[in-house]
């Protein structure tokens, strides 16, 4: 039966596959009660993925525009990760560090926000920075 499923046994063979999931494995995040009403799913390395069926897509798209940058964006599932360069760009249109967290905090899945995104009430960043 297998052998008409060439890539299906490739696929359960080749170390090279499992090779492109090196990110992590983020089955350990506690997510929120209600976490089937929020759209995001921020991962500890930055990424944050949207759900495109939520009811405040449109408002959330506008707000993750501005604090990250888009990695990819197909109908569903959208992917962006926050960077220092986007957080950059969002100071320079006046957003606050707490009220990046806020958001992030209040639509996310997830129970707590990653370091990676939390580190940025630490960090401060001003369009001057130049490190």
């Amino acid at each position: 039966m297998e052998e008409n499923y060439p890539l299906k046994k490739q696929i359960k063979t080749n170390p090279e596959v499992s090779s492109l999931f090196t990110q992590g494995d983020f089955s350990s995040m506690k997510l929120k009660e209600d976490h089937e009403s929020k759209p995001l799913w921020i991962t500890p390395t930055g990424h944050i993925f949207m759900d495109t069926s939520s009811p405040i897509y449109q408002q959330i798209t506008d707000f993750l525009v501005a604090v990250s940058e888009p990695v990819s964006r197909p109908k569903h599932i959208h992917e962006y990760i926050i960077t220092r360069y986007s957080l950059y760009a969002a100071v320079s249109v006046k957003l606050e560090t707490e009220y990046i967290i806020d958001v992030l905090t209040k639509h996310s899945k997830t129970e707590e926000i990653p370091e990676s995104v939390n580190s940025t009430r630490k960090q401060k960043p001003s369009i001057t920075d130049t490190s």
